[in-house]
Parts: structure tokens; sequence; C-alpha cells
């Protein structure tokens, strides 16, 4: 499966309501908070505001505080193959 990110797909798309269902922003009055753990800085802003560049911030953090790196994130072509050997097993 290819994800058409250069036709328009946002590749940040539905990070901020994962990060903030995962406690990582919580919502302070009418706005989304986040508090670095690297450099215990906060970042708060309005929902609209969350754009990309911030975001990535999180990420990069959060990547850096667990370690991981591109050759660690998993091929989402491996992840389709996978399913759908793991759904053909099932029915036999």
């Amino acid at each position: 499966m290819k994800i058409p990110y250069e036709t328009g797909m946002d590749p940040y798309s539905g990070l901020l309501e994962m990060f903030e269902s995962r406690g990582i922003l919580e919502k302070v009055g009418n706005k989304l908070s986040y508090v670095s753990p690297v450099t215990g800085e906060e970042i708060k802003e309005f929902r609209k505001g969350w754009t990309g560049e911030k975001l990535q911030i999180i990420i990069d953090e959060w990547a850096e505080r667990t370690n991981i790196n591109n050759d660690d994130v998993v091929d989402i072509d491996g992840i389709a193959d996978f399913e759908e050997s793991e759904v053909m097993e099932n029915e036999s």
C-alpha cells in the first residue's frame, strides 16, 4: 500500500488525536498543552494551531526518548502483507 503524501494527504493526519488520547497532549482550558520531557518547555496552542512543525517536535522528542530511529519503523507494505496472510491462515 502506498500512501500518496505528494498528492495532498497530510502526513501528520491523526497525530493530534493520538497524542491527546495517550496523554502526551493535555487539554488546558480551550488549548492543548505539551510539556517537553527533554527541555521542560511548554507549548500551548489552540487545536488548529498544532501544525506539522509543532507535531514534529513531539515526534522527534519521543523518538529520541524511546531510542527509535527510521530503521525501526515497520514498512506499511509489510503490515498489509502480514495482515492478509494472517487472515488467510485463520480462514483455513
